[in-house]
């Protein structure tokens, strides 16, 4: 019984990779990249374990052709992406 919110993002600002998390507003946040390569090594998404350290990570998503990732929106579901 809940709406659907769908984003679709062709290029990402510079404040975009800074640590946060998602809209309370959201129950899951699915990210799939539709991007034709990613070679650079910064710009990839961290999952985190804090609000505050972008080298405690979790796992890190390469944003290449096809990749998704999914995730529960709760307090402390911190991601994020080193600036490219």
């Amino acid at each position: 019984d809940l709406p659907m919110m769908m984003t679709l993002r062709g290029y990402s600002r510079q404040k975009d990779g800074r640590i946060h998390t998602d809209s309370k507003t959201k129950l899951v946040t699915i990210l799939i990249y539709l991007n034709e390569s990613w070679d650079a090594a910064t710009g990839r998404l961290r999952i985190l374990n804090n609000a505050h350290d972008m080298e405690d990570y979790v796992d890190e998503i390469i944003p290449g052709p096809g990749s998704l990732v999914a995730f529960k929106v709760t307090d402390n579901c911190w991601h994020g992406y080193p600036s490219y």
